[in-house]
Protein backbone atom coordinates (compact mmCIF):
# COMPACT_ATOMS: atom_id res chain seq x y z
CA UNK A 1 0.00 0.00 0.00
CA UNK A 2 1.56 3.50 -1.08
CA UNK A 3 -0.20 6.02 1.28
CA UNK A 4 0.88 8.66 -1.54
CA UNK A 5 -2.24 6.89 -3.70
CA UNK A 6 -5.42 7.31 -3.16
CA UNK A 7 -8.63 4.90 -4.09
CA UNK A 8 -11.79 5.73 -6.08
CA UNK A 9 -14.51 4.40 -4.05
CA UNK A 10 -15.02 5.70 -0.01
CA UNK A 11 -16.30 2.48 1.26
CA UNK A 12 -12.97 0.70 1.30
CA UNK A 13 -11.68 3.21 4.24
CA UNK A 14 -12.82 0.21 7.20
CA UNK A 15 -10.77 -2.19 5.41
CA UNK A 16 -7.74 0.47 5.09
CA UNK A 17 -7.62 0.69 8.65
CA UNK A 18 -7.61 -3.24 8.90
CA UNK A 19 -5.07 -3.26 7.02
CA UNK A 20 -2.74 -0.29 8.60
CA UNK A 21 -3.49 -1.85 11.62
CA UNK A 22 -1.94 -5.60 11.20
CA UNK A 23 1.08 -3.31 8.71
CA UNK A 24 1.82 -2.44 12.57
CA UNK A 25 3.42 -5.77 12.82
CA UNK A 26 5.97 -5.27 10.57
CA UNK A 27 5.38 -8.60 8.80
CA UNK A 28 5.64 -9.52 4.96
CA UNK A 29 2.49 -7.65 2.96
CA UNK A 30 1.53 -11.00 1.64
CA UNK A 31 1.69 -12.72 5.23
CA UNK A 32 -0.08 -9.67 6.41
CA UNK A 33 -2.76 -9.73 3.63
CA UNK A 34 -3.38 -14.24 4.97
CA UNK A 35 -3.15 -13.15 8.49
CA UNK A 36 -5.71 -10.55 8.02
CA UNK A 37 -8.11 -12.49 6.28
CA UNK A 38 -7.89 -15.10 8.93
CA UNK A 39 -9.03 -13.07 11.44
CA UNK A 40 -11.87 -11.65 9.65
CA UNK A 41 -13.11 -15.55 8.76
CA UNK A 42 -12.44 -16.39 12.61
CA UNK A 43 -14.55 -13.27 13.70
CA UNK A 44 -16.90 -14.62 11.21
CA UNK A 45 -17.58 -18.03 12.43
CA UNK A 46 -17.08 -17.38 15.97
CA UNK A 47 -20.24 -14.48 15.91
CA UNK A 48 -22.10 -17.01 13.10
CA UNK A 49 -21.76 -19.24 16.02
CA UNK A 50 -22.53 -17.37 18.70
CA UNK A 51 -25.61 -16.01 16.82
CA UNK A 52 -26.86 -19.60 15.97
CA UNK A 53 -26.50 -21.05 19.61
CA UNK A 54 -29.06 -17.88 20.37
CA UNK A 55 -31.73 -19.98 18.74
CA UNK A 56 -30.86 -23.40 19.08
CA UNK A 57 -28.26 -24.78 21.65
CA UNK A 58 -28.09 -28.18 20.42
CA UNK A 59 -24.48 -29.61 19.85
CA UNK A 60 -26.09 -30.99 16.63
CA UNK A 61 -27.35 -27.41 15.05
CA UNK A 62 -23.63 -26.25 16.54
CA UNK A 63 -21.94 -29.38 14.64
CA UNK A 64 -24.22 -29.09 11.46
CA UNK A 65 -23.18 -25.29 11.08
CA UNK A 66 -19.82 -25.75 11.54
CA UNK A 67 -19.30 -28.32 8.74
CA UNK A 68 -21.68 -26.31 6.70
CA UNK A 69 -19.64 -22.79 7.32
CA UNK A 70 -16.19 -24.96 6.90
CA UNK A 71 -17.46 -26.60 3.29
CA UNK A 72 -19.10 -23.48 1.81
CA UNK A 73 -18.20 -21.73 -1.38
CA UNK A 74 -17.72 -18.55 0.20
CA UNK A 75 -15.13 -19.49 2.99
CA UNK A 76 -13.25 -21.97 0.81
CA UNK A 77 -12.59 -19.36 -2.05
CA UNK A 78 -12.51 -16.35 -0.16
CA UNK A 79 -10.85 -17.31 2.32
CA UNK A 80 -6.98 -16.04 0.55
CA UNK A 81 -8.39 -13.03 -0.49
CA UNK A 82 -9.38 -9.99 1.61
CA UNK A 83 -12.17 -8.36 -0.07
CA UNK A 84 -14.51 -5.32 1.75
CA UNK A 85 -17.78 -7.50 1.93
CA UNK A 86 -15.93 -9.93 4.29
CA UNK A 87 -15.00 -6.77 6.64
CA UNK A 88 -18.64 -6.00 6.10
CA UNK A 89 -20.42 -9.30 7.01
CA UNK A 90 -18.12 -9.39 10.17
CA UNK A 91 -19.06 -6.51 11.33
CA UNK A 92 -23.05 -6.85 10.62
CA UNK A 93 -22.83 -9.82 12.33
CA UNK A 94 -21.30 -8.16 15.76
CA UNK A 95 -24.11 -5.44 15.10
CA UNK A 96 -26.89 -8.13 15.40
CA UNK A 97 -25.11 -10.12 18.34
CA UNK A 98 -25.25 -6.90 19.97
CA UNK A 99 -28.98 -6.22 19.25
CA UNK A 100 -30.03 -9.70 19.78
CA UNK A 101 -28.25 -9.70 23.15
CA UNK A 102 -28.82 -6.17 24.09
CA UNK A 103 -31.25 -6.52 27.06
CA UNK A 104 -27.91 -7.83 28.80
CA UNK A 105 -25.69 -4.67 28.63
CA UNK A 106 -26.81 -1.27 28.47
CA UNK A 107 -23.83 -0.55 26.45
CA UNK A 108 -24.56 -2.63 23.70
CA UNK A 109 -26.47 -0.40 22.00
CA UNK A 110 -24.13 2.64 22.53
CA UNK A 111 -21.60 0.05 20.64
CA UNK A 112 -23.88 -0.15 17.97
CA UNK A 113 -24.23 3.26 17.28
CA UNK A 114 -20.62 3.58 17.22
CA UNK A 115 -19.90 0.91 14.62
CA UNK A 116 -22.36 1.52 12.01
CA UNK A 117 -20.77 3.99 10.23
CA UNK A 118 -17.66 1.72 10.05
CA UNK A 119 -20.27 -0.65 8.42
CA UNK A 120 -21.18 1.94 5.68
CA UNK A 121 -17.81 2.47 4.99
CA UNK A 122 -16.72 -0.76 4.57
CA UNK A 123 -19.27 -1.41 1.76
CA UNK A 124 -22.03 0.83 -0.25
CA UNK A 125 -24.61 -1.82 -0.22
CA UNK A 126 -24.33 -2.02 3.61
CA UNK A 127 -27.03 0.58 3.49
CA UNK A 128 -29.53 -2.22 3.07
CA UNK A 129 -28.50 -3.63 6.25
CA UNK A 130 -28.33 0.34 8.17
CA UNK A 131 -31.97 0.68 7.44
CA UNK A 132 -33.13 -2.64 8.82
CA UNK A 133 -30.46 -2.12 11.76
CA UNK A 134 -32.38 1.45 12.35
CA UNK A 135 -35.57 -0.26 12.31
CA UNK A 136 -35.07 -2.56 14.60
CA UNK A 137 -33.48 0.43 17.13
CA UNK A 138 -36.84 2.41 16.66
CA UNK A 139 -38.83 -0.93 17.44
CA UNK A 140 -36.77 -1.41 20.70
CA UNK A 141 -36.92 2.73 21.34
CA UNK A 142 -33.13 3.11 21.20
CA UNK A 143 -32.65 5.85 19.01
CA UNK A 144 -32.63 9.07 21.44
CA UNK A 145 -30.01 12.10 21.79
CA UNK A 146 -26.62 10.49 23.10
CA UNK A 147 -26.89 7.66 20.54
CA UNK A 148 -27.53 10.12 17.29
CA UNK A 149 -24.10 12.17 19.02
CA UNK A 150 -21.86 8.96 19.00
CA UNK A 151 -22.82 7.92 15.53
CA UNK A 152 -22.40 11.33 14.06
CA UNK A 153 -18.41 11.62 16.30
CA UNK A 154 -17.80 7.98 14.59
CA UNK A 155 -18.78 9.20 11.31
CA UNK A 156 -16.34 12.30 11.89
CA UNK A 157 -13.83 10.22 13.06
CA UNK A 158 -13.87 7.90 10.02
CA UNK A 159 -13.77 11.17 7.56
CA UNK A 160 -11.05 12.60 9.69
CA UNK A 161 -8.54 9.60 9.43
CA UNK A 162 -9.94 9.59 5.32
CA UNK A 163 -7.83 12.93 5.05
CA UNK A 164 -5.09 11.82 7.10
CA UNK A 165 -4.64 9.25 5.27
CA UNK A 166 -4.75 10.62 1.61
CA UNK A 167 -3.52 14.23 1.91
CA UNK A 168 -2.83 14.20 -1.96
CA UNK A 169 -6.63 13.90 -2.63
CA UNK A 170 -9.33 16.22 0.06
CA UNK A 171 -12.18 15.76 -2.31
CA UNK A 172 -14.78 13.62 -0.56
CA UNK A 173 -17.74 14.52 -2.89
CA UNK A 174 -15.51 12.82 -5.77
CA UNK A 175 -15.22 9.81 -3.93
CA UNK A 176 -18.86 9.76 -3.05
CA UNK A 177 -19.98 10.35 -7.00
CA UNK A 178 -17.18 7.53 -7.80
CA UNK A 179 -18.87 4.78 -5.04
CA UNK A 180 -22.66 5.13 -6.08
CA UNK A 181 -21.76 4.79 -9.91
CA UNK A 182 -19.54 1.86 -8.97
CA UNK A 183 -17.92 0.04 -12.04
CA UNK A 184 -20.37 1.61 -14.25
CA UNK A 185 -21.49 -2.10 -15.72
CA UNK A 186 -25.16 -2.86 -17.08
CA UNK A 187 -25.11 -6.50 -16.11
CA UNK A 188 -26.82 -7.53 -13.45
CA UNK A 189 -24.65 -9.78 -11.28
CA UNK A 190 -25.26 -13.46 -11.69
CA UNK A 191 -25.89 -14.53 -8.34
CA UNK A 192 -28.19 -17.50 -9.21
CA UNK A 193 -24.98 -19.23 -10.12
CA UNK A 194 -24.65 -20.06 -6.13
CA UNK A 195 -27.75 -22.54 -6.69
CA UNK A 196 -25.08 -24.91 -8.95
CA UNK A 197 -22.98 -24.80 -5.27
CA UNK A 198 -23.75 -28.13 -3.18
CA UNK A 199 -23.03 -26.03 -0.08
CA UNK A 200 -24.99 -23.22 -0.85
CA UNK A 201 -27.86 -25.21 -1.44
CA UNK A 202 -27.78 -27.09 2.29
CA UNK A 203 -27.12 -23.91 3.48
CA UNK A 204 -30.65 -23.28 2.22
CA UNK A 205 -32.29 -26.34 3.79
Amino acid sequence: YNPDLSFEFIDRISLLLFLKFFSLFKIDPILMGSLSAFVLWIGIYLFSEKIVYQFDKSLKSTILFSILFNSSVFILTLSQYLYPTILLVLIDLVIFYLLINQHKNNLYINFIFLIIPFLFFSKVQSIAFISYIFWQLYKLNKINFKNIVLLILSTLFIIIIFYLLNTGSSDLGYYLVNQFKGRSSDVFPPFYAYFFEPSSLLIIF
